[in-house]
């Protein structure tokens, strides 16, 4: 008989420690966002794909897209040079925020990996919608939204990203990444479907203040060496096909030896995950093995299920990582417990204008536009 630990958390290792803060802009971004961008913040408005394109090459820093600019899916259909911002107003009272929709070229979609838009250097991407092109789990579509490679400095800020066959976001050997404030949903297909992932290694992003929902992972490393992420202040909500934050196992032909990334910090999110049944379903988090660093920090958090709920058939080992922490040892559950709220009663309200997610005594302004269907 197996040990149930996935109810909540399964992990190579953990870190104990408490953490607090106080934030004040909605979870999610959208209305009640501090950081809206404007038109008069920008260089030049766009209102075309042509004009987007035009801008970009002939230097403009700052840009500001109105309307519904429509690209197809295709390998960089998009590339934003080094030192650019482009944005539009979502948050902004009475405004219908611009938008960047891809569709499947009518040639089909490639099985191979295509990324859509390719950042450079401290770009930044700030109250948008981006949309991809299909939402669906069983697919062989393979497009990201958004990719750095081999640069730094990439801030997603106050958007809505969904519609990614393979992920949202992508850093990939990619450092000093951002991602805030945005609300990442419906990106689903399965064996890939990240809302944001660190990939072939030496990557590095702080994903903080976002709401997930009906993502295949919400977060995900590819566990490679040099891979970091710092996951803090996020709501996870119930939909989703995987579960929420990971960490895979690398190959150990890739790293000389087996890894689960570098760091892995996750600290005082909201966990809005339930199971179909008591021994089956996937956790919130699942580090798959070691981090190189030492264990995997998960404090501070709320989950709405119990972290073990007793013994388990054998054929549920597939949601079972029993992987031994740096010290070799077996994961402490009561460790876990004693950091983290376990069965957390979470709700969600409406005062006026702003909804708010509350978990046990903690409560949180978040985007209605994401939680209203849970308002009871």
């Amino acid at each position: 008989m197996l040990k149930k630990l996935n109810a909540a958390v399964v992990f190579s290792g953990l870190v104990l420690t408490h953490a607090t803060g106080a934030i004040a802009d909605p979870w999610g971004g959208g209305p009640g966002y501090s950081g809206v961008f404007y038109p008069s913040d920008a260089d030049i408005v766009v209102r075309t794909p042509q004009q987007l394109t035009r801008a970009l090459a002939n230097g403009y820093q700052s840009i500001f897209i109105q309307g519904t600019l429509t690209f197809n899916a295709t390998r960089h259909a998009l590339v934003i040079p080094s030192n650019v911002t482009i944005g539009s107003n979502r948050g902004q009272a009475g405004a219908t925020p611009g938008k960047l929709r891809f569709l499947q070229p009518s040639s089909g979609c490639a099985s191979r990996h295509i990324p859509v838009i390719k950042a450079g250097n401290n770009v930044t991407i700030t109250g948008l919608e981006i949309q991809g092109p299909s939402t669906q789990i069983n697919t062989r579509c393979l497009e990201t939204g958004i990719q750095q490679s081999n640069g730094y400095g990439l801030t997603v800020e106050n958007s809505e990203l969904w519609g990614w066959t393979a992920a949202a976001i992508s850093f990939k050997r990619s450092t000093g990444g951002v991602v805030e404030y945005n609300y990442i949903h419906s990106n689903r297909r399965q064996q890939r479907g990240y809302g944001v992932v660190v990939q072939n290694g030496y990557s590095q992003v702080d994903i903080r203040f976002n709401v997930f929902n009906n993502n295949r992972h919400s977060i995900a490393g590819s566990g490679q060496n040099g891979e970091v992420y710092t996951a803090q202040w996020n709501l996870v909500l119930p939909e989703r096909n995987g579960h929420g934050f990971d960490m895979h196992k690398a190959n150990p032909r890739a790293n000389n030896g087996n890894s689960g990334g570098e760091r892995v910090d996750i600290r005082n999110n909201i966990f809005d995950h339930k199971h179909n049944t008591v021994c089956y379903g996937y956790p919130a988090v699942s580090i798959r093995e070691i981090p190189t660093s030492g264990r995997a920090t998960i404090t501070g958090n709320y989950f709405k299920v119990e972290q073990s709920s007793g013994n388990c058939p054998s054929n549920n080992k597939k949601f079972v990582r029993r992987v031994n922490d740096a010290n070799g040892n077996p994961p402490n559950d009561n460790a876990l417990v004693n950091s983290n709220s376990f069965r957390a009663h979470i709700r969600y309200r409406r005062a006026g204008s702003q909804c708010y997610v509350v978990a046990s005594s903690m409560t949180r302004a978040v985007l209605c536009d994401a939680v209203s269907r849970y308002i009871r």
